[in-house]
C-alpha cells in the first residue's frame, strides 16, 4: 500500500468516525443511562455512581462518568423515580477532534400490575456538547510530496474550530419479571432528537447530526443459586451505519447470602461486533463495588491495515480495550414520613 493511500486510509478512519457514529462503549450493560435514558434511576439501591474509558486504535479514546440516583415518590404518581448525570469526553485522531459534554437524565417507572411483574418506564435527556477541531498537524493526502513524505502546500481549512451543540434524547423500557430466576427486558431510545449541528463546516446550511436509534433485548436466568446467565443484545443506526453487539456474560457467584446481602461474583463475557470484532470482557462484583474490563479482538479488514500504516502512526493499532468501576449503595431513608407519637406499651 503507497503512502498517499495509508493517508487516505487514516482520515477515512477519522471523518468517517465522526460523521457516521456519536460516541458508545462495548461495555453497554455497564452503561444504562447512555444506552437508554428510561433506565436512569432503574436499579435495587437508591444510588449508583460509575466511570468507563475506552480506547481504541490507539487514536480514539472515549471516557464518561455517570451517577444517578431513584426516589420512591413522583411527582407524576409513579412508582419510582430517577435523576442522573452523565459527563463525558471523546477525542479522535489523536485528539484532532475533540468533544466534551454533559447530560441531565430524568425517568419515571410504572409497575402495570399488583404483583409488580410488568413494569415501563420512559426517560428524558438534555444536554450541552462542545467539540474543538485542532488543524495542528492535520494531514491531507493532496499536500504530500510521495518521495520525501513531507507537506507540499498549505491547506485551506475552516476557521471555524469550535462548537457548542443542545441534544435531546429519550427512551422507553420494559422489563417482565417472570419469576424468581428469570427476567426479560426490551428497551428502545432515541438521540440527537433536536439535530444539534457538531460539524465543523463554514456552510450554515449543513444538516445536523443524525438521528440515533437505539435497540436493545436481553434476559437474566439463575441456573442455580452460583451461576447467572445474562445474553443481550444491543443495536445502534445512525446514518446508514449500524453497531450491532450480541453475546452473554456470564456470572459465578462466590458468595450470595440472602440473609447477610453480601454477594460476591466473577463474571466472565463473550460479544460479537457484528462484521467487526469478538469482545472478551471479565468483571469483578463484591458487594457495591463492581469493576470491568473489556477488550475488543478485530476481525474485519481494519485488523490486517495496522502493519501498514507509516512511521507517521507507528502506535496505531486495531484493538481496543475498556475498563469501567461501579459503585451503588444505600442512602440513610430511616427517617419516617409523618410524624409519629410514642405510646406506652403494656
Amino acid at each position: 500500500m503507497s503512502f498517499k493511500k495509508n493517508i487516505v486510509l487514516i482520515l477515512g478512519l477519522f471523518f468517517g468516525y465522526i460523521q457516521a457514529q456519536d460516541y458508545n462503549f462495548s461495555q453497554f450493560y455497564n452503561t444504562p443511562i447512555v444506552v437508554n435514558p428510561a433506565q436512569t434511576g432503574k436499579f435495587e439501591k437508591d444510588f449508583r455512581i460509575g466511570l468507563i474509558h475506552r480506547s481504541a486504535y490507539s487514536t480514539y479514546t472515549n471516557s464518561a462518568l455517570m451517577a444517578d440516583i431513584n426516589f420512591q415518590k413522583s411527582i407524576l404518581k409513579s412508582d419510582m423515580f430517577g435523576l442522573g448525570l452523565v459527563v463525558y469526553n471523546d477525542q479522535q485522531g489523536n485528539g484532532q477532534f475533540n468533544t466534551s459534554g454533559f447530560l441531565l437524565s430524568a425517568a419515571n417507572h410504572y409497575a402495570l400490575d399488583d404483583m409488580k411483574q410488568h413494569k415501563l418506564s420512559f426517560g428524558l435527556q438534555l444536554g450541552m456538547s462542545f467539540g474543538n477541531f485542532n488543524r495542528n498537524n492535520l494531514l491531507f493526502p493532496g499536500s504530500f510530496n510521495t518521495a520525501t513524505n513531507e507537506p507540499t502546500e498549505t491547506v485551506n481549512i475552516p476557521t471555524n474550530h469550535s462548537k457548542m451543540s443542545i441534544y435531546t434524547n429519550f427512551g422507553a423500557f420494559y422489563d417482565f419479571n417472570i419469576n424468581r430466576k428469570l427476567d426479560l427486558f426490551l428497551g428502545a431510545s432515541l438521540f440527537n432528537i433536536s439535530g444539534p449541528k457538531q460539524g465543523f463546516s463554514t456552510n450554515n446550511n449543513a444538516g445536523g447530526t443524525p438521528l440515533k436509534i437505539g435497540l436493545q433485548a436481553g434476559l437474566s436466568y439463575f441456573i442455580s443459586e452460583k451461576f447467572q446467565i445474562l445474553p443481550a443484545v444491543n443495536l445502534f443506526m445512525q446514518a446508514g451505519s449500524k453497531d450491532l453487539i450480541l453475546g452473554s456474560n456470564f456470572s459465578y457467584f462466590i458468595i450470595n447470602n440472602a440473609k447477610t446481602g453480601k454477594k460476591a461474583s466473577v463474571m466472565f463475557g463473550l460479544w460479537h461486533r457484528l462484521s467487526d470484532s469478538f469482545i472478551a470482557y471479565l468483571g469483578f462484583k463484591y458487594n457495591s463495588f463492581q469493576l470491568g474490563f473489556s477488550y475488543d479482538f478485530t476481525v474485519s479488514a481494519l485488523g490486517k491495515s495496522g502493519g501498514n500504516i507509516p512511521n507517521l502512526t507507528r502506535s496505531f493499532s486495531t484493538g481496543a480495550w475498556e475498563i469501567s468501576l461501579i459503585y451503588s449503595g444505600f442512602l440513610n431513608r430511616a427517617i419516617p414520613d409523618k410524624t409519629t407519637v410514642p405510646c406506652r406499651t403494656f
